[in-house]
């Protein structure tokens, strides 16, 4: 049986096959270069992204609120697909203002999510020996 680490890092290269991070940020990357050139939007800069972003992060809110029949809107309202992925972009978006390589970081932040597991339980094995 593999522990959560080594499980960890088999998802991690399921994931690097399937989702592409490399494609989404080039691609983030294509769009926005084009969508904040002077001659369309015109540059931004974080502060105004931050209140994009709270705004969208507002929307999924709603849309999951109503998805989940707590906010008092028809389901076919809701849109978590397209908020979640407007969020994503925003998100690249300043990772990219801030010469951030998100593969790398998003890869270290799941490898310490698992090694995080396995020490839990590892913790969790032991105080059932007990």
């Amino acid at each position: 049986m593999l522990h959560s680490f080594e499980k960890g890092l088999s998802v991690i290269t399921r994931l690097h096959d399937h989702m592409k991070l490399e494609k989404i940020i080039t691609d983030t990357q294509e769009v926005a270069s084009r969508l904040y050139a002077p001659e369309v939007l015109g540059p931004w800069d974080p502060s105004a992204l931050m209140a994009d972003m709270v705004g969208e992060a507002g929307t999924l809110a709603h849309s999951v609120l109503t998805v989940e029949g707590i906010a008092a809107a028809p389901p076919e309202t809701a849109h978590i697909e397209l908020d979640i992925t407007r969020l994503l972009f925003m998100l690249v978006n300043l990772s990219n203002y801030y010469h951030i390589d998100l593969a790398h970081a998003w890869k270290e932040m799941i490898q310490e999510g698992y090694a995080n597991l396995a020490m839990l339980e590892n913790n969790g094995a032991g105080m059932e020996n007990e």
